[in-house]
């Protein structure tokens, strides 16, 4: 059986008031202990006929750990499906971040990598949202969000603008739609699909 939970929210920010185990621990422990409890017929367990390796990552990103790295744990991998590289967050004495986890790091007193050039942080690339028929659509919206540049940035979602601010909000349509971000000299984007 594989079972899995996950619980967090549409702003890909921390629930630093909810850990894992008040969360989605708590969930995966009441599915399981709903099925033992009714009869489901579990398996012994056993590892994967697979070749598998040992990584040691770093905690704070997930990549594979440097020296620099400062907290780490193994994780075992496909020897077909290893990480490459090393954790480019950890370097001598110093910890970066990439500009993404500004307001995270912020509150944890870690640096923050300068990027080059406009990039929309949220929504990710590829972002797939629904829209719930319980709840009043104008308050189905999302975040629109570029790293920290000082440049006017134009918004632009299906090649229609929509305003001008480094953060706007714009309220979920069902389709797939494009949404791009300008400056006088750049541009990003990212396709997102909106579910009815």
């Amino acid at each position: 059986i594989t079972c899995a939970v996950w619980a967090g929210n549409l702003y890909n920010t921390s629930l630093d008031n909810l850990p894992a185990v008040s969360g989605a621990g708590i969930i995966l422990r009441n599915v399981l202990v709903y099925l033992w409890d009714h009869g489901f017929a579990f398996n012994d367990f056993y590892l994967p006929k697979k070749d598998l390796k040992w990584i040691k990552i770093c905690t704070l990103s997930g990549m594979p750990a440097s020296n620099f790295c400062p907290d780490t744990e193994y994780e075992l991998y496909d020897r077909n499906n290893v990480p490459i590289g090393t954790c480019t967050w950890h370097m001598k004495n110093i910890t970066k971040v990439p500009a993404q986890y500004k307001e995270w790091a912020a509150n944890k007193n870690i640096a923050v990598a300068i990027e080059s050039g406009l990039k929309i942080i949220f929504p990710a690339n590829g972002s797939v949202f629904k829209i719930d028929h319980n709840i009043r659509h104008t308050l189905q919206a999302i975040p629109l969000k570029v790293n920290n540049i000082n440049k006017p940035v134009r918004w632009m979602v299906d090649n229609h603008y929509i305003g001008q601010n480094s953060e706007m909000v714009w309220t979920l349509q069902p389709g797939i739609h494009s949404i791009s971000a300008h400056t006088s000299n750049e541009k990003d984007s990212v396709t997102i699909t909106v579910l009815e």
